[in-house]
C-alpha cells in the first residue's frame, strides 16, 4: 500500500508503524515504535491541531480526517491526510487510535494547476473585448457572463445571472431554436448570424459563436457574441452609395438631352 498504517496509544505514541513508512517518509517502520506522533509534524499551528484533535477523541470516541504538514526523514515536508478512528476497550474508553496516513501531493498540485487554469479563464473572460456568456445547457438558464457583456446589453449581473435568454428577450424561440440545433449538430457554432435586443430595445446584430463544454458531468454552453452593427450599417449605407452612383450617369444623360431641347427650341 501507498497509504502508511499507524496505531497510537491513547497518550499519541506510536505502537505499530505499517512497512510502507520507509517509502513514504524514509523512516524504518520498527525504529519509529515508541515516538510520539508529534515528531513527524513541522509547525506549530499543526501541533495545536493534532494535540486538540487527540483529546478530543479520547474524549468523544469520534473518527474523522485531518490535514497536516508531514516531516520525513529525507526530504522537504509534504501534504498529507490523516484519517483516523478509535478502537474501545472492554471498559468503553479508547485503548488505541488507528490512522492512515495518505500523500496529497499530487492532489494539491492538481488543485494547483486548476486554480490557476481557473484564474487565467476568469482573467480572460472578464477582459475580453467581446460578449461572453456560459449557459447551462439543459436549462439555457444563464451561469456567468462578462464585463463586457454587461457593458453591450446594458444588464447588470443581478439583472440576467439565473434567467434563461429568451426570458430576457434577447432573441425569439425560434432563433433559440434554430441556435440550440445547429450547436448540437455539430458541437460548436462558428459565425451564426442573429439578432440581439438589448434593455433599450435596441437590436444589435451579432455573430455567435458557441461550443459546448463539460465540467464536472455537467453540460454548459460558452457563447462570445460578436456585434457586427456598425458595420452592416456601414455595409448597408455603401450598398446605397454604390446603388445611387448607377443612377447619376442615367440622371445626367437625361438632364443634357432636355437643356439641348431646351436651347434648341429657344434659338427657334
Amino acid at each position: 500500500m501507498k497509504d502508511v498504517i499507524v496505531r497510537l496509544s491513547p497518550t499519541g505514541h506510536l505502537l505499530f508503524v505499517s512497512p510502507g513508512v520507509k517509502e513514504f517518509g524514509g523512516y524504518n517502520s520498527e525504529d519509529e515504535i515508541g515516538n510520539h506522533m508529534l515528531k513527524y509534524l513541522t509547525n506549530k499551528t499543526d501541533i495545536i491541531r493534532a494535540t486538540e484533535l487527540l483529546d478530543d477523541v479520547l474524549e468523544t470516541h469520534h473518527s474523522g480526517r485531518f490535514e497536516f504538514e508531514f516531516k520525513p526523514k529525507d526530504r522537504e515536508p509534504f501534504p498529507v491526510e490523516l484519517t483516523f478512528f478509535p478502537i474501545l476497550g472492554e471498559d468503553g474508553e479508547v485503548k488505541e487510535i488507528q490512522i492512515v496516513l495518505r500523500d496529497l501531493t499530487e492532489r494539491k498540485q492538481a488543485e494547483k494547476a486548476l486554480r490557476e487554469s481557473e484564474d487565467k479563464f476568469r482573467t480572460f473572460f472578464n477582459l475580453s473585448p467581446q460578449s461572453i456568456a456560459i449557459t447551462e445547457a439543459e436549462t439555457g438558464k444563464l451561469v456567468n457572463l462578462n464585463n463586457m457583456f454587461c457593458e453591450q446589453t446594458k444588464y447588470s449581473r443581478d439583472d440576467v445571472i439565473g434567467k434563461t435568454t429568451t426570458e430576457m428577450g434577447f432573441y425569439s424561440t425560434d432563433d433559440r431554436d434554430r441556435f440550440i440545433n445547429e450547436l448540437y449538430a455539430s458541437g460548436e457554432i462558428r459565425g451564426l448570424k442573429m439578432n440581439f435586443k438589448i434593455k433599450d430595445d435596441s437590436i444589435l446584430n451579432t455573430l455567435m459563436f458557441s461550443k459546448l463544454l463539460r465540467v464536472a458531468e455537467e453540460k454548459f454552453i460558452l457563447t462570445i457574441f460578436l456585434d457586427i452593427t456598425r458595420q452592416q450599417k456601414i455595409e448597408a449605407q455603401l450598398h446605397q452609395a454604390q446603388k445611387m452612383e448607377s443612377i447619376l450617369p442615367y440622371h445626367s444623360v437625361q438632364v443634357n438631352k432636355y437643356e439641348e431641347l431646351k436651347c434648341s427650341q429657344l434659338l427657334k
